[in-house]
């Protein structure tokens, strides 16, 4: 143990590892794995004008507002810090200008990179979702202009900030959720991308499992969030044309994202399915989001992007039956790794939703899994990635 602690310090043996991130639940997931492989080596600086956090964990951080942010502020934080984690891009950002001690990794989110791979969001919606989306915009016109911004695209206007293409020439490593994605960027992005390095949120142990499961499985699960990239309104009318066991339900989770959106689905889904629709409308704590994801037996996420890819690994471990898109990356990323998962656009040659995956394919979906986001194979991507950036 105690040469582990030495070799730990003598990679760090400049200064620390900062996490800077917004209000967002994925940030403590990452503290925990960071701590498990450099304890009392980490530090979190949330970027946020509210005085109290809603999605973030209780982990040991300070926020700090944009008013906050100067050079003598700055020369404050980075003075004992070596390695500096993004997680995800934010305009927020934008002010933080790193010295050149500091080795910068932008763990992305996904939402935060599709941008230069999509030339705009109507790429990523299915026809019925795209005349819905701007059904709705025409009334939130402010809510989509700040949603472009923060997206990067009209942030080159903004008075006295780097534009986001700027920002990233200032990153070292950049991590995408899947490592193909890295390619798929590259073909997109016109400019150089900073290097490539291989890292995952959460662990199979900590996030994605709890001891108890629901023994009743026999229900559904629609989606992961209140987003339009979900095309719900396409994938309900698919399966209201195919049969439902007697006693399943759809879950739908809704608790995060539109509003309004939300709202819309929760009438839809209702009035195709009465009471067999039940939304998710109230955050739930881990153990019970995952109980209710237990009871589903089958998980279908109509996405055109790379999306959700914590609720996948979930129900893939559980034993579900998961279908995605082919033109997500994360089919061809499951496919390749040998892991069983279905497309969409086959259900509507199916007679019955249900579940029949094999013994054999749950049981290797699941050792793949293993093998892929176990704490300890996370415990090693994390060391291994601090030990490359400061080779």
């Amino acid at each position: 143990m105690r040469l582990r602690d030495e070799k730990k310090k003598d990679i760090l043996n400049k200064g620390k590892i900062l996490h800077i991130a917004t209000d967002e639940k994925w940030v403590s997931k990452a503290y925990s794995i960071f701590e498990l492989a450099f304890k009392e080596w980490n530090e979190v600086i949330i970027l946020s004008e509210n005085d109290t956090l809603k999605y973030v964990g209780e982990i040991p951080n300070t926020i700090l507002k944009q008013s906050e942010i100067n050079a003598s502020k700055l020369n404050e934080i980075f003075h004992d810090v070596q390695v500096v984690v993004l997680h995800s891009i934010d305009i927020a950002f934008y002010k933080i200008k790193f010295p050149n001690h500091v080795k910068v990794i932008w763990v992305g989110f996904g939402f935060d990179y599709y941008d230069f791979i999509y030339k705009n969001d109507d790429e990523l919606l299915l026809p019925i979702t795209k005349t819905l989306r701007y059904k709705t915009s025409k009334k939130n016109t402010f809510n989509e202009i700040t949603k472009s911004i923060r997206n990067g695209r009209l942030n080159s206007k903004l008075k006295g900030r780097l534009t986001k293409k700027e920002y990233i020439k200032t990153i070292d490593y950049f991590v995408p959720v899947l490592s193909s994605e890295y390619e798929i960027l590259k073909k997109n992005y016109d400019g150089k991308l900073p290097q490539l390095e291989d890292w995952n949120y959460g662990t199979l142990e900590d996030d994605y499992t709890i001891e108890a499961v629901n023994n009743e499985r026999n229900n559904i699960l629609l989606g992961n969030s209140a987003t339009y990239t979900n095309n719900h309104m396409e994938i309900l009318d698919i399966i209201k044309d195919v049969n439902i066991a007697e006693h399943s339900k759809i879950i739908c989770p809704l608790s995060y994202g539109d509003i309004e959106y939300a709202q819309y689905i929760k009438k839809h889904g209702c009035d195709l399915f009465g009471n067999k629709f039940e939304p998710l409308m109230d955050f739930l704590t881990k153990v019970h989001y995952i109980n209710v994801l237990s009871s589903c037996t089958v998980a279908i996420f109509n996405h055109i992007r790379q999306q959700a890819m914590g609720n996948i690994i979930i129900m893939l471990y559980l034993g579900a039956k998961v279908y995605v898109r082919r033109e997500n990356p994360a089919y061809t990323f499951f496919i390749k790794k040998g892991i069983k998962v279905f497309l969409v656009e086959d259900i509507t040659n199916e007679k019955i939703i249900i579940n029949d995956l094999s013994a054999l394919d749950i049981d290797n979906n699941k050792m793949l899994l293993e093998s892929m986001y176990s704490q300890n194979v996370m415990l090693e991507k994390t060391k291994s990635m601090i030990s490359n950036v400061l080779s």
